[in-house]
């Protein structure tokens, strides 16, 4: 099915494009829609999102390798799936759009005020930016970028992924299974997490919530004004840390963990469960040479070794029988 550079009225209507299973089609349409309102309500649901709803365009295309292109102006919402194959997809709206790539690898282009777009299977490349963005890759080892002002969840899916994300506010970001990359930059973040896998991630921003390494060797690299918990997860993992306040939580199982300091961290110990005393401080020894600080647990393979900036020296802080406190020595 081919439509090219196809003009529709939008007002209060529902437009359909259908395609075929025929090789190597293309669908492409653009869409007007005027709001009698001042534009885009970007606090709330008033009357320009409810003109909005009366403004749908649905495209659909069945199994195949698809090229899609779709352009709508206006507050409108517009929901694309692509079906199964090798599709290529452009989407450009000023309202709001659902990207679905289906199965098969996948390159999808987004851009609106709300947006979000899901690869499904398959290895997929997917850009998306908005006043208000998400995307997911699903299984399959997928290229993500995510630009805007709030940016929602942004998920992996199973795979090696690659997932960029970068707005004034994150809510979270999780690579799932695989060994992924991720980076995450915004004035607040909320969660990052790497799941299981040898996972590399970068947090940078004024307010970080929480970064989760999860299982496996991973490499994990936060910069902040205000860092909140940070935990590696199972395995021997690397946790780079330039600000104050962060809390490092160490569990009964975690591995041998290096963290390395710019400023005042916190460390918790626990065990398997909250509570128990399968690993407590009672049971740690803390020894000091050359620039680091390793905290091991007797009858216990655990260990924290803890490094101070340029090697220098460390001050330590016993604040409870499960938490100390380090920090580089002024």
């Amino acid at each position: 099915m081919h439509i090219q550079s196809s003009q529709f009225a939008a007002s209060s209507q529902v437009l359909q494009l259908f395609g075929s299973n025929g090789s190597g089609k293309a669908l492409s349409a653009s869409a007007s829609y005027t709001s009698q309102t001042s534009g885009w309500n970007h606090f709330g649901p008033g009357r320009a999102v409810r003109e909005a709803l009366s403004a749908i365009f649905e495209l659909v295309a069945t199994d195949g390798n698809d090229a899609i292109t779709h352009v709508a102006t206006g507050n409108t919402y517009s929901r694309i799936d692509a079906g199964d194959g090798d599709d290529t997809v452009s989407v450009s709206v000023e309202g709001s759009a659902r990207v679905s790539g289906g199965d098969g690898d996948d390159a999808i282009s987004l851009t609106g005020a709300r947006v979000r777009a899901s690869g499904g299977s398959g290895d997929d490349a997917i850009s998306v930016s908005g006043y208000r963005a998400s995307a997911s890759g699903g299984s399959g080892n997928d290229a993500i970028a995510v630009a805007g002002e709030h940016i929602g969840r942004v998920s992996g899916g199973s795979g090696d992924d690659a997932i960029g994300v970068a707005g004034r506010r994150v809510r979270s970001v999780h690579g799932g299974s695989g060994n992924d990359v991720i980076t995450a930059a915004g004035q607040i973040i909320g969660r990052v997490s790497g799941g299981s896998g040898n996972d590399t991630i970068t947090a940078t921003g004024s307010r970080i919530g929480r970064v989760y390494g999860g299982d496996g060797d991973d490499t994990i690299t936060v910069s902040g004004d205000r860092i909140g918990r940070i935990s590696g997860g199972t395995g021997d993992d690397l946790i780079n840390i330039d600000g104050d306040g962060a809390l490092v939580a160490f569990r009964a199982g975690d591995g041998q963990d290096t963290v390395s300091i710019t400023g005042r961290t916190e460390f918790a110990i626990f065990g398997e469960r909250w509570g128990d005393d399968v690993m407590t401080l009672e049971d740690a020894s803390f020894t000091f040479e050359n620039g680091m600080l390793t905290v091991s647990f007797e009858g216990r393979d655990e260990k924290l070794t803890i490094l101070a900036p340029g090697g220098g020296d460390l001050t330590l802080e016993m604040t409870s029988d499960r938490t100390f406190v380090v920090k580089p020595a002024t």
